[in-house]
This record gives structure tokens, C-alpha cells and sequence, in this order.
């Protein structure tokens, strides 16, 4: 019983996320992300006005629970500043699900071409907005670890309900 026990809180105290970062740049210094004048949007921004940095995804390797979408966020902008770049197209966006508790994207990062006019952030990225995506998030992982610890639970009571009954015969 107890070399079942063991590997399941194993399992499940190291089943959460950890950030991994790929890079299609050079990484310098991170200069402060609320001062570089960063956009972040949710649609492609016309080649006319922008020429592409790089890209970076950001990923779950399974090792922290720090993770979330504001963190996530914060960490691509100031990936972003530290190359200069000016605006940020957060695609491919996987919410934390039954595959992963942690926020997953890939973003591209652009800088705007010589005279090009500055476009708008898009709202979706405003903090109230993210903080209330969170919320809902979080609802839903606490359903799925409620979900996950009654199986654990009904597990084990098999295998010590199974246990005496075959003390019994």
C-alpha cells in the first residue's frame, strides 16, 4: 500500500508548471518593461508598419506553480523590451487545462519601421481583464485538483478495501 501511496504524492506534488522559454533571439539585459512603450495585440499588424524582432514561446516543463497569464505576460514584455522591440502579437494561446495547469503562448515580437505610425494595445491585455481570465482559471484548476484527489482517494480506498477482503478469506 505504501509504495502506492508515495509515487502518487510524488506525482501530484511535482505535477505543475514551470515556464520554459525558446528563444528566435539573442536575449541582452531586460530593460524595465512599463518604460520601453510596449503594444501588446491580438491581430497581426500590417508589414507596412512593422518589422519582426523575433519570436518566443513560452511553455510548461512541469517543475513550479509560477506560471500564470500576467506573469507569463510581464515575462514576454520584458523579453520583448530587451531587444527593443515595440510591439508584441501574443499568438497560438493555450489556457491552463486538463494538459497543464500553466498559461502557454507564443508571441511574435516587431519594431516599428521608420515613420510608421503607433498602433493601439488591445484591451484583452488590460490588467482587470487578465486578473478576471485568472479567476475563471483558477475555478477551474481547483474543480480539476477536487477532481483528480477523489480518484486518488477512491484508488486507494480499492486497494484497502481489496486488502481485507482477502484477510477475510
Amino acid at each position: 500500500m505504501n509504495r502506492l501511496i508515495i509515487p502518487l504524492f510524488i506525482i501530484i506534488f511535482f505535477e505543475s508548471c514551470s515556464p520554459s522559454v525558446y528563444r528566435t533571439y539573442k536575449k541582452e539585459d531586460n530593460e524595465d518593461a512599463n518604460t520601453c512603450g510596449l503594444v501588446l495585440v491580438r491581430i497581426h499588424p500590417p508589414d507596412s508598419i512593422v518589422d519582426k524582432v523575433g519570436e518566443i514561446l513560452i511553455d510548461d516543463i512541469g517543475t513550479s506553480i509560477d506560471c500564470s497569464e500576467e506573469k507569463t505576460i510581464n515575462y514576454i514584455k520584458k523579453e520583448a523590451c530587451s531587444v527593443g522591440a515595440q510591439v508584441v502579437l501574443i499568438k497560438e494561446i493555450k489556457r491552463p487545462d486538463n494538459e497543464s495547469y500553466c498559461y502557454r503562448c507564443t508571441a511574435v515580437l516587431y519594431k516599428y519601421k521608420p515613420g510608421a505610425k503607433p498602433i493601439k494595445q488591445n484591451k484583452y491585455y488590460d490588467t482587470i481583464k487578465i486578473k478576471k481570465r485568472e479567476q475563471r482559471d483558477r475555478k477551474k484548476k481547483i474543480s480539476r485538483t477536487i477532481n483528480i484527489l477523489d480518484t486518488i482517494h477512491h484508488i486507494i480506498h480499492l486497494f484497502i478495501f481489496h486488502d481485507h477482503e482477502h484477510d477475510h478469506i
